[in-house]
């Protein structure tokens, strides 16, 4: 696929397609091609396609910027994430709760400061 390069594009023009790409959950440069193909093919118009007046708003992204493995990657992801969420569920389930577990390390810690003074006074406080 050919590559574009655009010098000194102004910066504010600049600045205004990347708030309305993201706006409309596209990447700049998928934006710039969907901006050029409206324009050209005889679109809405490019003052549309750049949100000025009489922009339509967002209604999801266009059919062509998915195809169907994006889809099943989508699935996998949410998959991942949702089996991560149950396994931190249980491990918090399992694990003692803070205070618990600083109240059972300190005891251990008595334990063994008492036994260390045991043995290095032989009985003698």
């Amino acid at each position: 696929m050919p590559a574009l390069q655009v010098r000194d594009f102004p910066s504010e023009l600049y600045e205004q397609l990347r708030e309305y790409s993201a706006a409309n959950h596209r990447s700049i440069a998928q934006q710039t091609v969907f901006a050029v193909d409206a324009m050209i093919n005889g679109g809405s118009g490019v003052d549309d396609v750049l949100g000025g007046r009489g922009a339509r708003p967002f209604e999801g992204p266009a059919v062509s910027d998915f195809d169907s493995r994006d889809g099943e990657r989508i699935a996998r992801k949410r998959a991942i994430l949702q089996r991560a969420a149950q396994r931190r569920a249980k491990r918090s389930a399992e694990l003692p709760e803070p205070v618990e577990f600083l109240a059972q390390a300190r005891a251990e810690r008595d334990e063994d400061l008492d036994g260390l003074a045991e043995m290095v006074l032989g009985g003698v406080r």
